[in-house]
This record gives C-alpha cells, sequence and structure tokens, in this order.
C-alpha cells in the first residue's frame, strides 16, 4: 500500500507515462511483490497488457510478467502466474517471452518458476533465438541451461536465422560446463554460423 500511495516527482510520472507503464508494470519490474499481489487481483485488470513500443530493439512490448522476469523477481512472478498472467505473450518488439528473458538474464529461479508453470521451452523470439540460445550466449548462470536442457530444451535443433547455435554462445563465453552439458544433449559442433 506504501508504494501505491507514495508520491511520485512530475518527471517519474511522465517517465512512466511516455513509456506506456501501468502500476502493475511498474511495480512488477522494481520487484514490488506485495504490491504486484494487490494489483494483479483487481477485477478487469489485463495482466497481459504491453508496454508502448518505441521502436524496434527498445524493450517495447513488455507484460508485467516479462518485466519482473527480465529483472529476476521471483516473488513478483509467481502472484502474475497465480492470477493467469500468459506465459506465452510475445513481445510486440522482438518476440520475446518472459521464459527467453529471465533466460537471458541468467535468473535461474525466475526460470525454474516459469518451466513450473509450464512455459514454452521451445519458443523463439523473431530472430529464432530461443531461451537456451539466449542462456548460453548471454548468461553466465550454467544452472539456467541445465534446467532448459531437463525441460526438453532440444540443443540438437536449436538455431538463430543466422546461424547461432547455443554452443556458439557456450564456446563464445569460453564456458566450458555449457560447453560440455551441449555436447552431451546432441549439439553439433560441426554447423557454422553465416555471421560476418
Amino acid at each position: 500500500d506504501q508504494l501505491l500511495d507514495s508520491p511520485r516527482t512530475h518527471r517519474q510520472q511522465k517517465e512512466i507515462a511516455i513509456k506506456g507503464l501501468t502500476p502493475l508494470m511498474v511495480c512488477s519490474a522494481r520487484g514490488h511483490y506485495a504490491a504486484v499481489a494487490q494489483l494483479s487481483t483487481i477485477n478487469g485488470i489485463d495482466l497481459n497488457a504491453q508496454t508502448s513500443a518505441c521502436g524496434a530493439g527498445t524493450g517495447g512490448g513488455r507484460t508485467a510478467l516479462m518485466l519482473a522476469a527480465e529483472h529476476g523477481h521471483d516473488l513478483a512472478v509467481s502472484p502474475l502466474l497465480a492470477a493467469k498472467a500468459d506465459t506465452e505473450v510475445a513481445s510486440s518488439d522482438d518476440g520475446s517471452t518472459a521464459l527467453i528473458l529471465a533466460a537471458e538474464r541468467g535468473h535461474s529461479g525466475v526460470v525454474r518458476t516459469l518451466l513450473h508453470a509450464k512455459a514454452n521451452v521451445h519458443a523463439a523470439r523473431g530472430s529464432g533465438e530461443t531461451a537456451l540460445i539466449a542462456a548460453s550466449t548471454w548468461s553466465a548462470n550454467t544452472y539456467v541451461v541445465k534446467l532448459l536442457l531437463s525441460a526438453g530444451a532440444n540443443a540438437r535443433v536449436a538455431r538463430t536465422d543466422d546461424g547461432w547455435t547455443a554452443l556458439m554462445g557456450a564456446v563464445a563465453r569460453s564456458d566450458d560446463v555449457t560447453v560440455k552439458r551441449l555436447l552431451r544433449r546432441g549439439a553439433k559442433p560441426s554447423w557454422c554460423s553465416w555471421l560476418v
């Protein structure tokens, strides 16, 4: 209640309005789980509303669930899922799902929670990047890769539009643990990317 009633400067209010954020989105992004729990139960609230897109690659099109997942706020993710936020909604900006965003940032607790809620481990961004590729390429958390593989992510077929694979991402980061794990799961070391 305190967060919802706290005074905001005119500048803060204007920034929130410009980004097209609802109070639920703001609380989700900041990890204010008590406020998220309260707001998510309000009759008629759109749990899957998306932020305004300000241009490709700007992070537009995020839902409250995506924002909580992206920032690693597991305690904010749980009440959203309990209120039936959709794990399959994809960002209008780049096609990211909550699972892809959490995996990319290495938030293992959020990834585990989303997988338990049956988030689609095979969902991909518009570029073809799956949660497995994102985790292997951008996250230093090897446990996230383990969780995704255990949930059925396929190391043998996951590939982006430009040919990038989870194995390539792990090799680029010199992540020996993830490289070995992906190879054991059938990742193809002979595949080539067509990136220049």
